[in-house]
């Protein structure tokens, strides 16, 4: 996010130039202080043209609008009961390290997936696997175990041991176990989720 700040406003300040344009400026200022809105605003323009910014202002007006948590509250507040919205918000705050939101959006999520039962058995693991990562990454890895265990039975019994899931998911616990101090265990399970991507894959896959 930070990167993608600094990118913006040097390209506002290139367009800005000797205060020629105005609106650049104005755009400019408003990003310093922690307001997107005009600088989205002004490469939304500029990408829609023929103009030799308007790949760059493209982009970062995307990298922006990506890393801006106040639209997916919004989304969310609009529809609290739609999984998508809550996964996007939660992945959002995860990145940007609001963690306390984040494991909010994923918890909902979660029950959400519970209430249809046994409807949707293979979402309902994802759900919980998408919150344990969440809360190893927040500083919440004791309950995280449960969720993996939870989510791994499921993810076994409907898509089978040597599904990609399951390498994702074993990929997941050896960070969990490297956050932990427990490096050759993290090795271990590492080796396991490579084996299972390279056998459902191949050794040449670039997710490998």
């Amino acid at each position: 996010e930070a990167d993608c700040r600094i990118q913006a406003l040097a390209l506002l300040d290139e367009l800005a130039g000797d205060g020629a344009d105005a609106t650049a400026a104005a755009a400019a200022r408003a990003l310093r202080a922690d307001d997107p809105g005009p600088a989205e605003a002004l490469f939304a323009a500029l990408g829609e043209g023929a103009d030799p910014v308007a790949g760059r202002a493209a982009l970062l007006g995307g990298r922006l609008a990506d890393g801006r948590v106040d639209l997916d509250r919004r989304a969310v507040a609009l529809t609290p009961d739609n999984p998508d919205a809550l996964l996007v918000a939660g992945r959002t705050a995860r990145s940007l390290y609001h963690y306390r939101e984040a494991l909010d959006w994923l918890h909902t999520r979660v029950r959400l997936y519970a209430e249809r039962g046994v409807e949707d058995p293979v979402g309902l693991a994802l759900a919980r696997r998408e919150l344990a990562y969440t809360c190893v990454l927040g500083g919440q890895q004791r309950q995280a175990g449960p969720l993996y265990k939870e989510a791994m039975t499921a993810l076994a019994r409907h898509l089978g041991q040597d599904h990609a899931e399951m390498a994702v998911c074993w990929q997941q616990i050896g960070e969990l176990q490297e956050l932990q101090g427990e490096d050759d265990k993290a090795v271990t399970l590492y080796r396991k989720a490579l084996a299972i991507l390279e056998r459902q894959r191949g050794a040449e896959d670039p997710s490998l």
